[in-house]
């Protein structure tokens, strides 16, 4: 079907902005994914079993000097001797948990042969083929659920890199056993929230009645996410009480935690109070307050649908692009438009989804491209898709977004790094959806 067929507008109708992985979503192996993930750790000689993925993962934790050296690798990458600058440039492309942010600050340094050699390795862990072996390891003890792996991903996870804390969470969740109770147990108190969070992770999967008094201790956390897991965990458990928690949360100073709140209690509960973690201070609080006001009422009382699994962060909006144009209207849920979204010089606008940060994520059909644009329309992030057109583009959980590319469904990191891709050989794949399970429909 071609966009011309429609006279005025092509719309599409977003209510939600990405997912979250909530602490209790459940593990399917795939063994699709798992040999896919097996055949990457082959690729750089690892084995797929637990004793070589735990060697990788007690190096990754030692390395407790990791910035450091890639700080002293990224300046060998101008030395005056050429070996020593290939020697660095091996060095970072094969390490575990390749240096994306390290590197991309790298490609802007005053000396250009730095900066050359940073966007070169960059530019090679784009095309390259194979994902890097961390991701690969994690992923493949996520999905086999892999015993024993508990104590090595919480000695590494603080020194992985950010865009795999979610993924590492997910795995501990799913490896977690008895045996691993006392562990998570003392990481409770680690000085590390991510750490903190991790325990959660583990604990919620194999919780029983005395794990409760430690972690509602974490429900004073002085950090907001642990709070927020802490709560989660809590009224999985059956603890109504924690409702009160949840309550608070919706006024916190994050504006992640404030979206991640609000899709908890709306699941939980079932109540909607169009409230939206992005709006205005004062429009906010209205919804906060009727919020508190049904908790303090119905909380001891109301049926709750528990436990809360995956949840998508509806954001009581409904956003629509606008092919014509170009530009992107916003509505409330009574149908008013509220903002009018206008980008200058883009027509064909084909799909938009409302972060929970306030920003913007719109595939530009006619200009071969998606872009992420901040809450003041300056554009923060963009993916160009080459010679097809891009139909849909949906910010996962990961930080990674889906997008749909002529017969392609692609999935692409922060570094435009295509890590997922899947073509079918029929017409136009125009919408792709990443499910709970981790599948794509």
């Amino acid at each position: 079907m071609s966009p011309t067929s429609f006279s005025r507008s092509m719309v599409c109708l977003l209510l939600l902005a990405g997912a979250w992985f909530a602490l209790t979503s459940p593990v399917i192996a795939d063994d699709d994914q798992a040999n896919s993930y097996r055949q990457t750790l082959k690729h750089h000689g690892i084995q797929a079993d637990a004793a070589s993925i735990t060697a990788m993962l007690r190096e990754i934790a030692d390395r407790t000097d990791s910035k450091t050296r890639v700080a002293q690798l990224i300046t060998q990458l101008g030395h005056a001797d050429f070996q020593k600058r290939e020697a660095a440039m091996l060095a970072l492309r094969d390490m575990p948990d390749f240096p994306f942010q390290a590197l991309k600050k790298a490609s802007e340094h005053t000396d250009p042969e730095i900066a050359f050699r940073a966007s070169k390795l960059l530019q090679t862990a784009k095309t390259s083929g194979p994902s890097k072996p961390l991701t690969a390891a994690i992923e493949y003890v996520r999905l086999r659920q892999m015993p024993g792996m508990t104590q090595p991903l919480l000695n590494a996870l603080p020194h992985i890199e950010s865009r795999l804390h979610a993924i590492t969470l997910q795995a501990i969740h799913a490896t977690a056993r008895d045996d691993d109770r006392q562990t998570l147990r003392r990481a409770l108190t680690h000085e590390q929230p991510l750490v903190r969070r991790a325990a959660l992770a583990g604990l919620a999967s194999i919780l029983n009645d005395e794990d409760k008094p430690l972690i509602a201790k974490l429900l004073g956390d002085p950090n907001d996410h642990v709070k927020l897991e802490a709560a989660t965990v809590m009224l999985n458990g059956g603890e109504r009480k924690v409702l009160s928690a949840f309550g608070k949360l919706l006024d916190s100073g994050n504006i992640d935690v404030r979206a991640k709140t609000a899709a908890a209690l709306r699941a939980a509960t079932g109540q909607r109070f169009e409230y939206v973690a992005y709006d205005k201070d004062d429009k906010r609080q209205a919804a906060v307050d009727k919020w508190n006001q049904w908790i303090n009422t119905n909380g001891d009382t109301a049926e709750l649908k528990l436990p809360i699994t995956h949840q998508r962060l509806y954001l009581d909006r409904i956003v629509i692009a606008l092919y014509t144009g170009g530009g992107v209207a916003e509505l409330d849920m009574r149908g008013k438009e509220i903002n009018r979204v206008n980008i200058p010089d883009v027509s064909g606008s084909w799909s938009a989804q409302r972060l929970h940060n306030g920003h913007l994520l719109v595939t530009r059909y006619g200009q071969k491209l998606v872009v992420e644009l901040d809450k003041n329309n300056k554009e923060v992030w963009r993916y160009a898709t080459g010679n097809a057109y891009p139909w849909n583009a949906t910010r996962l959980d990961n930080g990674n977004t889906l997008i749909t590319i002529g017969q392609t469904a692609t999935e692409v990191d922060r570094n435009g790094k295509v890590v997922w891709q899947h073509k079918l050989n029929v017409g136009s794949l125009t919408d792709v959806r990443r499910v709970p399970n981790g599948n794509t429909l």
